[in-house]
This record gives structure tokens, C-alpha cells and sequence, in this order.
């Protein structure tokens, strides 16, 4: 080869691999770094999606249960969407109000 001893070919050989792995590095991070961008500029148009999806797993059995008691699909969204809504809207009313009370207890 070159006339290298054996301890300068472990040396050339840990500096190539550096330089590879510093390379594949590299890459992977400009990889990352574009699926990151496309997602930042997809995101107003994913989230919505990426939620109703969500959302629909999360009480699909909740409906499926509505579904096999009520037996109507119209009665059991009703009866889904009022059973959530309800208690959310009044969860939300005490914590306004209790926000209310301590603005204005500090203020005072």
C-alpha cells in the first residue's frame, strides 16, 4: 500500500469513518430538517385532518356503545354529542367563573 505501519492505518482508518459517520449525519439531519419544513407549511392543512382523526378514534367505541343501546344513528350522535358537550360547557362555565372571581379579588 503506502507504507503505512500498522498503528497509522488504525489512524486513517478512525479518521475515514469520522468523516463517514460526520457525513451520514449530515444527511439525515438535512433529511429531517425538509420533512420538517414540508410538514411547517402542510401544518394549517394537517392539523384539522390529523384531529378529526383523532377525535374519531377516541370515541368511536363511545358512539359504537350509543349505536347498540339506542339502535338509531341519528338518536345516538345526539346522544353522544350531548353527553360530551354537556359536561365540557359546564366544566368550562366553573372555571370562568372561578377565573372571574379571582381577577376581580385580585384587582380589588
Amino acid at each position: 500500500m503506502l507504507g503505512l505501519s500498522e498503528r497509522q492505518r488504525k489512524w486513517v482508518a478512525a479518521g475515514v469513518t469520522s468523516i463517514a459517520v460526520t457525513v451520514v449525519c449530515t444527511f439525515a439531519m438535512a433529511i429531517c430538517w425538509g420533512l420538517l419544513k414540508v410538514v411547517d407549511l402542510a401544518a394549517p392543512a394537517l392539523v384539522p385532518v390529523v384531529l378529526g382523526v383523532l377525535l374519531a378514534m377516541f370515541f368511536k367505541p363511545y358512539y359504537s356503545w350509543f349505536l347498540k343501546q339506542l339502535r338509531n344513528p341519528t338518536l345516538a350522535f345526539v346522544s353522544m354529542s350531548l353527553s360530551v358537550l354537556i359536561p365540557a360547557g359546564l366544566l368550562l362555565w366553573l372555571v370562568g367563573y372561578m377565573m372571574v372571581e379571582q381577577i376581580t379579588a385580585f384587582l380589588e
